[in-house]
């Protein structure tokens, strides 16, 4: 995916984030929640009419020969105006497959159906096509906004970008410092451990997987994309 095309899918998530957000009171009639909480797919399917729907998996439903025999995790009917997510998967899943299925739905008006098998993170995995990579970066870039994420990170590790040394290393995980240092700038490795940490320089605090209710590796790839770590 070309930088043109990331920067069209930002603009419309941005778009998306505002519109949400210019409707809180209605949404929330009793008082919004805190930013982070707003970003539930199930939101912004509401605001145009999509039924969003939790099942505990897809058996006995029909499939094309396409599909047959695989796991199923979501599904956007866009003339019947649904979307369907598995909860077998694990709530980081659901949640990351269900934005995923939105990102069908803005970004190819074209297609009537989608079908996805689990979905856990965005990496550019070379066997996806490029539909499934664009809604795969609509979805990081939905449950994952930069400003909030900035935000979150600094509170934790301080200011961005962060310098990755020894000193960090330690911190993060001691028994793999060598590793850590040691690893190459395109791996995630830095970014998986500052997804999963919960503690940092004395202080302890929610994990950002867990604060934005992603996946780790789905973390570390934003993180990575987002250039929040400095290398070397």
């Amino acid at each position: 995916m070309d930088e043109s095309r990331k920067a069209e899918i930002r603009r419309e998530v941005r778009r998306l984030h505002e519109l949400v957000w210019e409707h809180k009171e209605a949404l929330w009639p009793k008082g919004a929640p805190a930013p982070l909480n707003m970003l539930h797919p199930r939101v912004v399917a509401h605001l145009y009419g999509l039924e969003y729907v939790e099942v505990d998996s897809f058996a006995g439903q029909q499939f094309t020969a396409r599909t047959v025999g695989r796991k199923l995790a979501g599904q956007l009917d866009r003339e019947n105006k649904t979307i369907v997510v598995a909860q077998r998967f694990g709530a980081e899943t659901t949640r990351f497959t269900a934005a995923h299925e939105l990102g069908h739905y803005f970004l190819h008006p074209g297609r009537t159906m989608f079908r996805d098998r689990p979905i856990g993170d965005h990496g550019d995995r070379p066997e996806r096509s490029e539909e499934e990579k664009e809604a795969d970066y609509f979805a990081a870039c939905w449950l994952m906004p930069e400003n909030l994420l900035v935000d979150e990170f600094e509170k934790r590790f301080g200011s961005t970008p962060l310098t990755f040394n020894t000193n960090v290393a330690n911190h993060l995980n001691p028994a793999e410092v060598d590793a850590l240092l040691g690893a190459e700038e395109d791996d995630t490795i830095r970014e998986f451990e500052i997804a999963k940490s919960r503690r940092f320089n004395g202080q302890h605090f929610v994990s950002l997987a867990e604060a934005f209710r992603v996946s780790r590796s789905a973390m570390a790839y934003r993180l990575k994309e987002l250039k929040l770590i400095k290398w070397p």
